[in-house]
């Protein structure tokens, strides 16, 4: 799950010494809201006890980590082309 939100930073050039000011980032360049970004905090914070403190997450706290990330992902990539398509055809539809 952080690789893939290093990965997304990564795409959208967002920079930050730690995975936490990455993510920060991600709400003060507007690809987030700042809701979302807590959200996301959250899945970070799961990968932090995995990683640095040897915890196994829950299964359950694994599908709200995926929760987070697929919600990430549609507010990111999938949201803002259906918007622009639904513009589009306002647009066409304008100027007939």
């Amino acid at each position: 799950m952080r690789a893939i939100v290093e990965a997304l930073c990564q795409d959208k050039n967002v920079q930050g010494g730690n995975l936490q000011e990455k993510i920060d980032n991600l709400a003060r360049q507007g690809f987030l809201a700042t809701p979302q970004a807590e959200l996301l905090h959250e899945e970070r914070y799961l990968g932090n006890a995995a990683l640095h403190e040897i915890v196994a997450p829950s299964k359950l706290d694994v599908q709200d980590g995926f929760d987070i990330i697929e919600t990430l992902l549609t507010t990111i990539y999938i949201l803002p082309d259906k918007a622009d398509r639904l513009r589009a055809k306002r647009t066409r539809q304008a100027a007939v």
